[in-house]
């Protein structure tokens, strides 16, 4: 992850103070600026992203009103501090800024700026390498653009995620379920029995650590019953070592507690899986 500040002076640092949330006309004339809205001038970076992205065959982000938000309050402090930077002394580290306005995501990324202008902020940022590089990188597939105004400045962010789906605990032990039938059928076995425990995803909520899980007076716990503990941001996705237990004849029964987590430090979302294979 790339987190870097561009330093695009335009004109000399103005006094702070809350602007208003439009450009106002000066005078009259062909000189007279005309009204453009923060919001709308959000938009316009971030379908000017797209656009760049298009050219290089990249996916389209979508807009994320989440990141959004945490960006404006990013570009707030920028103004209040009259400097750019990643973190202040107050604010928490970005996944956890991302994390707290409802940002769900495994990989994030931020741009952030000066200029004059929307279409200067976009052009100062593609035409620095590692900010065009957070931009048009196809691991990321959502984006919330914030601007604050200081006099005729202009404070960007641009908050770049790659999304974690929100599922309940039900929801995800259904997505689970699909995923195990489909390693089954490539595999041209019968489907397995998948069926969700309250007491694994109890175990799944908490720090327990799959082992304690009783399998004492099971005889057949060695070639017949497996135990698989795993943490992922797609529930589709089976890890390597559980299709090699699911392609296993002998397995018709999977117990299975699914429960979302998100780290409070960090902000990265994701999913603690435990399944009991029988």
């Amino acid at each position: 992850m790339i987190r870097s500040a561009i330093l695009w002076l335009m004109m000399l640092a103005y006094p702070l103070f809350s602007g208003p949330l439009y450009w106002e006309s000066v005078g009259g004339g062909a000189d007279a600026k005309e009204v453009e809205s923060i919001p709308d001038m959000e938009k316009r970076v971030f379908e000017l992203a797209n656009q760049e992205r298009a050219k290089a065959g990249v996916p389209p982000l979508k807009w994320n009103n989440n990141l959004a938000l945490a960006a404006r309050l990013h570009s707030n402090e920028m103004s209040r501090h009259n400097h750019l930077s990643h973190q202040f002394s107050d604010e928490a580290e970005l996944g956890a800024r991302l994390a707290q306005q409802g940002g769900r995501f495994d990989a994030n990324a931020e741009n952030v700026g000066y200029a004059g202008s929307a279409d200067e902020l976009h052009s100062g940022w593609m035409n620095s390498p590692p900010h065009r590089s957070n931009m048009l990188n196809p691991r990321y597939d959502q984006m919330g653009v914030g601007i604050t105004r200081v006099g005729d400045r202009l404070y960007g962010t641009q908050d770049l995620t790659h999304a974690v789906a929100k599922f309940s605990s039900e929801q995800g032990a259904d997505e689970v379920s699909n995923a195990f039938k489909d390693v089954r059928k490539s595999a041209r076995l019968q489907p397995v029995r998948v069926v969700p425990s309250s007491s694994l995803q109890n175990i799944a909520c908490s720090d327990q650590p799959s082992a304690k899980i009783g399998v004492s007076g099971n005889p057949n716990f060695v070639s017949h019953r497996y135990i698989v503990n795993y943490t992922t941001s797609d529930l589709a996705s089976v890890p390597s070592n559980l299709r090699q237990r699911l392609v296993d004849p002998s397995v018709k029964t999977v117990e299975v507690g699914v429960c979302g987590r998100q780290d409070p430090a960090h902000g990265f979302s994701g999913y603690r899986v435990i399944a009991v294979l029988y």
